[in-house]
């Protein structure tokens, strides 16, 4: 076996590389995961019979907390929404002919956020936005959010298992080389003192 220790150099160094590049997958995944809640909001048109002051308005914000809200819901005005599309596309002022057809938005980030729970919520004030809200496109995007993110969990967990696995395989074959060295180094020993 003039090239066993070839072969174990270069498998072991494949299954070191195999754990690195698990390790890096798996942080990248993390990574992506945070920076996909983080930055995920769901804006809802107010009906114009509502304003941000609203009692109404103010129970529906104060019931999110309790389906695990964790940031601050950010309140856009009409003029403030107006304001911000003429900095996108200027020319919408002469399309517009002076009014104002935006509504007050309400952005929910939702991170943290039980989506089941924020699906319940949307049923029970359903009143406060404009047109009803589309109640089961609104649903269908919240079940779409809530799978990608079960998996992202899911290939993070796999990709875990695989990289311990890689592990697991590493030292087994460290141990089985440190044995036939030491086992080597034993046989050579006994073999000088007959010598």
């Amino acid at each position: 076996m003039p090239y066993a220790s070839i072969a174990v150099v270069f498998v072991f160094s494949l299954l070191l590389l195999t754990c690195l590049t698990g390790l890096a997958m798996l942080s990248f995944l993390t990574e992506e995961k945070v920076r996909i809640e983080s930055g995920l909001t769901y804006p809802l048109a107010l009906n114009p019979l509502y304003t941000f002051e609203s009692e109404r308005v103010t129970d529906f914000a104060e019931s999110l907390v309790s389906a695990g809200l964790q940031k601050p819901i950010e309140y856009i005005t009409r003029e403030q929404a107006l304001d911000r599309e003429i900095q996108r596309n200027p020319g919408i002022l002469a399309v517009l002919a002076g009014e104002n057809p935006l509504p007050d938005v309400i952005v929910i980030p939702l991170q943290g956020m039980d989506t089941d729970m924020f699906w319940k919520r949307i049923r029970e004030f359903r009143d406060l936005f404009e047109g009803g809200v589309d109640i089961q496109s609104l649903r269908s995007r919240l079940q779409n959010y809530e799978e990608s993110m079960n998996e992202i969990r899911d290939i993070w967990v796999a990709l875990l298992l695989f990289t311990g696995l890689t592990l697991v395989l590493m030292t087994m074959l460290l141990i089985a080389i440190l044995r036939y060295h030491l086992r080597l180094f034993q046989d050579e020993r006994i073999v000088g003192r007959l010598v």
